[in-house]
C-alpha cells in the first residue's frame, strides 16, 4: 500500500473454488433465523482515518495521507448495511510526486473529493466494509476515476468504532488507513 518503495510484494486477481463432501450420515440443514434484529432509521457516519505514504526513490520521506468519510448508512438486516457518502483526501505523496515530475502544483490542488457507495458485511462486532467510490475532483488523472476501498471495523460501542482500510486503484493500492468512526442519530425505528 505504497507503505514503502520499492513494494516487491504481487497484486494478482484470484478466483478459488472448492469441493465439499461429507462423510457418514447427512444431517438436515437447520434453518433457524435470528429474530432479534430491530430494523433502525438511516444514521450519519462520520470517520476520519491517516496512514503513510512513501514515494520513489526508495527509502526516503513517508507522507501522512488523511481522509474524512461522511456517509448515510442502513442497516437492511442482521448482516448487511448499505450507504452513500462522500470523502475527502488529502495525501501530500501525491502532491510531492507531481513537483518531482516538473508539474506546477498547488497546495489546495492535491485535495481529492469523492462519491461513495458502501457495503458493511456484520460478524457480530466486527464488520468488513467494501467501497467503490468515484472522484468528483482530483488532479492526478493517472489514478483515474474510480477507486475501492476494504478494511474492517471493530464496533467498540452503539456510538464508536475503530477501522482499518485499504484505499486501491483496481491493481494499485495508494494507503492503507486506520482511524475512528462516530455513528450519530442511531435511533430504533
Amino acid at each position: 500500500s505504497a507503505f514503502q518503495t520499492p513494494n516487491l510484494g504481487i497484486n494478482m486477481m484470484t478466483l478459488l473454488a472448492g469441493l465439499n463432501y461429507q462423510f457418514g450420515k447427512a444431517q438436515p440443514f437447520n434453518t433457524v433465523y435470528d429474530k432479534s434484529f430491530i430494523k433502525q432509521k438511516a444514521y450519519w457516519r462520520l470517520a476520519a482515518g491517516m496512514g503513510l505514504n512513501e514515494i520513489n526513490p526508495p527509502n526516503g520521506d513517508k507522507y501522512l495521507a488523511k481522509a474524512i468519510f461522511i456517509t448515510r448508512e442502513k442497516k437492511l438486516n442482521r448482516l448487511s448495511n448499505i450507504g452513500g457518502g462522500v470523502d475527502l483526501y488529502y495525501n501530500p505523496a501525491l502532491r510531492v510526486q507531481q513537483e518531482n515530475d516538473s508539474v506546477s502544483f498547488s497546495v489546495f490542488d492535491n485535495a481529492q473529493v469523492a462519491v461513495s457507495f458502501v457495503h458493511v458485511l456484520h460478524f457480530g462486532r466486527l464488520q468488513f466494509s467494501s467501497q467503490i467510490s468515484y472522484y468528483l475532483k482530483s488532479d492526478h488523472p493517472e489514478l483515474g476515476d474510480l477507486f475501492h476501498i476494504f478494511g474492517g471495523r471493530w464496533q467498540a460501542n452503539e456510538t464508536f468504532d475503530c477501522f482499518f482500510k485499504v484505499k486501491t486503484h483496481i491493481d494499485k493500492a495508494e494507503v492503507f488507513m486506520v482511524g475512528i468512526g462516530l455513528k450519530l442519530n442511531h435511533e430504533e425505528k
